[in-house]
């Protein structure tokens, strides 16, 4: 997976607010194994991956339902982005 950068955790964190919350950990494990196989394929084939892009986490979050830009950080999408940085300091 490429690096993670700040607009990346933020669409993740949409995704995940858009989510139930007991989805919240699978999802975001989820969307990293994405981000690296299409990553893995982008250095292989030398072309993003179909469906996941080319191994950004922002890539891996595309067709996902995300929720709406927020005006500032809620305890929910606090809460939201913890499960990305958690699941991205396990992978």
């Amino acid at each position: 997976m490429r690096r993670a950068h700040l607009t990346d955790l933020n669409i993740a964190t949409r995704v995940l607010l858009a989510a139930p919350a007991e989805d919240h950990q699978d999802i975001a494990q989820k969307l990293i194994r994405n981000a690296h196989t299409a990553d893995k394929y982008r250095k292989k084939t030398g072309r993003a991956h179909p469906i996941w892009g080319a191994g950004s986490l922002a890539d891996a979050c595309m067709g996902h339902i995300k929720a709406p830009l927020l005006k500032g950080c809620d305890a929910g999408y606090l809460a939201c982005l913890s499960t990305v940085v958690a699941a991205l300091c396990m992978k």
